[in-house]
């Protein structure tokens, strides 16, 4: 049989540190995650649930910087096609 002193042990904190990243944004978000290190798993979901809204924000926020990148600046021709002054000097 299971013994319930087992169950009612202290919390050991597992010492484990975030690989940097380099992203500032990021490593706020993982940094979050040292509360977690020692406290009950009661608290856990709380914190993981914070940690996974700023890291899908994040992700999100460089999805918008790729696609602002990707927009072709005025004027701007993609291979094959013509600008309009140059579609009207031939007609």
């Amino acid at each position: 049989m299971a013994d319930p002193a087992r169950w009612e042990a202290e919390p050991e904190p597992l010492g484990i540190e975030p690989t940097a990243t380099g992203h500032p944004a990021v490593e706020a978000a993982l940094a979050r995650l040292a509360v977690l290190d020692g406290a009950p798993v009661t608290g856990h979901a709380a914190v993981y649930e914070d940690v996974h809204g700023s890291l899908t924000e994040v992700l999100a926020a460089l999805d918008r910087e790729d696609e602002e990148q990707d927009e072709d600046p005025p004027g701007a021709t993609r291979p094959g096609e013509a600008t309009k002054s140059s579609s009207t000097a031939r007609s």
